[in-house]
């Protein structure tokens, strides 16, 4: 929301389109990697203590980092034929091939922001939040603005600050890893309880962004642009929707 006025001042229509558009294949990229994970260390965080449930964390955050990794590297791949296929041109698969780099990071970070919560760190837990809107607004305005790299520059940015964020997270929860070993009743258990919930959060996210595609197919990627702003002002109460979840939820 805090970078609307600076995409709207240096990016047409168009480009606020591929950008959004972008953005949303991303997002739906993530939950390949994180295949209700998430979901799953909130369920059984409370029940184990100690290095019990340091060894149940460690295992998580390990699936969830070799997910992500191997969606991020298929997205990588594939990002020329995403581009030419959805954008009609080649032009934007440097600014996709990025993207689909931040996917660990961002499924990373979500899971160490869940620990912080339950945790009840809360100082915490909005000094990481502040740490990366303060990141975001920083770099994207080096990189749009100072070094005039347009699309690619969001990109990058939004790059450096998964990378550093989830650095941040990861160092602050520190103390919920043990020594790497691989559990098989820790991993049957979360996927067991993990999977049966994603083609739910599938049909979520198809829900939330699906209307991206529909645009693109009989419209413009202009229209996207639009559409993106008037959710961005929208997002005033998906804000206050978010603040009772992150509450309710646990």
């Amino acid at each position: 929301f805090a970078l609307v006025p600076l995409y709207t001042s240096y990016f047409n229509t168009s480009e606020y389109g591929v950008i959004d558009l972008i953005q949303t294949i991303v997002i739906i990229a993530t939950i390949f990697g994180m295949i209700q994970m998430e979901s799953a260390l909130q369920r059984f965080f409370y029940d184990y203590s100690g290095n019990k449930r340091k060894l149940f964390i460690t295992n998580i955050f390990l699936l969830v980092f070799v997910l992500s990794s191997l969606i991020g590297a298929i997205g990588v791949l594939i990002a020329n034929f995403v581009s030419n296929s959805l954008l009609g041109s080649s032009e934007y698969s440097y600014a996709l091939k990025v993207s689909f780099c931040q996917i660990p990071f961002i499924n990373l970070s979500i899971l160490g922001l869940i620990i912080v919560r339950f945790q009840k760190q809360n100082l915490r837990f909005i000094l990481l939040i502040l740490f990366k809107v303060f990141l975001t607004i920083i770099f994207v305005g080096l990189f749009v603005i100072y070094l005039s790299l347009g699309i690619e520059g969001v990109f990058n940015a939004q790059l450096l600050v998964s990378v550093l964020s989830a650095i941040a997270v990861l160092f602050v929860i520190r103390e919920n890893f043990c020594q790497l070993k691989l559990n098989r009743h820790f991993l049957n258990e979360v996927i067991h309880y993990g999977l049966p919930l994603f083609p739910a959060r599938i049909g979520s996210i198809a829900n939330s962004y699906g209307n991206r595609f529909f645009l693109i197919s009989y419209l413009s990627v202009s229209t996207i642009g639009i559409f993106s702003v008037s959710l961005k002002w929208a997002s005033i109460v998906q804000f206050l929707y978010t603040c009772f979840v992150m509450a309710w939820n646990p």
